[in-house]
């Protein structure tokens, strides 16, 4: 109930898209993306990815033992505690993004939203399967409630799993708006340019806190195949270490 109080006053507080002021020559883009904290956001945003991507590693483990499901009950057990812990980091990862509710850049107020919203997506699909492991553990001691059976247990399970994936696509549509943040109001008149609003020192650093938690994905670009976090770290990689991108002076 906190989080979505939370996720309540962080909407509340996001107001909509009037045109703010400042130069009357700069483009629209060049308006809701000024170079105002995108370093810092930076830092933010990819700190909220690690523990998104705890979530889907952690998902990716059991699901050897989630396609088993007819398991003892320490099992069950598990998946119960694991959806526990899904819900204790994915708020904070949501806390990291929570504090940029009035941010004076409009892009990252909008990136800041919509990734929190998927987070939040994410929490409530957790809370449902934990319940529906917290039935199932019920039935496997008792045998009620006597509806749920095996089969059915097993059909909620793989809805909740095509669920998550909408879930992870909202994330990476949050991604693709993350990466034009990082270009240079001062320099790009519109988001088809490749002049960030960074030093190099500064992408070095970010690159950096990926490599902390995410070593083995080194990929540049979202690509077909790939799980929502991987395609994330990859579209954020891609920015950060492609020559293309020239850094700030």
């Amino acid at each position: 109930m906190r989080g979505l109080v939370l996720l309540f006053l962080f909407v509340s507080s996001f107001p909509a898209f009037a045109a703010p002021t400042g130069d009357p020559n700069a483009t629209s883009f060049q308006q809701y993306n000024p170079d105002i904290d995108k370093y810092t956001f930076a830092k933010s945003y990819i700190a909220s990815l690690d523990y998104y991507g705890r979530l889907t590693r952690r998902l990716a483990a059991e699901k050897p033992v989630a396609d088993k499901f007819a398991v003892d009950v320490k099992v069950v057990q598990t998946m119960i505690d694991d959806r526990t812990l899904d819900n204790t980091e994915l708020r904070v990862a949501k806390n990291y993004l929570l504090k940029y509710a009035t941010a004076r850049n409009m892009l990252i107020r909008k990136v800041a939203y919509d990734t929190a919203v998927a987070y939040e997506q994410n929490i409530q699909l957790s809370s449902k399967e934990r319940r529906l492991w917290q039935a199932y553990l019920q039935f496997k001691k008792t045998g009620r409630p006597k509806e749920l059976d095996e089969a059915g247990f097993k059909d909620q399970l793989e809805r909740l799993a095509q669920d998550r994936k909408g879930a992870g696509m909202a994330v990476l549509d949050a991604v693709v708006m993350f990466k034009k943040v990082l270009l240079s109001a001062k320099d790009c008149a519109n988001e088809d340019c490749h002049v960030l609003a960074l030093t190099q020192v500064e992408r070095e650093k970010l690159a950096g806190k990926l490599d902390d938690f995410a070593p083995d994905n080194r990929a540049w670009g979202a690509k077909a195949g790939q799980g929502t976090f991987e395609a994330a770290i990859a579209s954020v990689r891609e920015v950060l270490e492609d020559e293309l991108f020239l850094s700030r002076k």
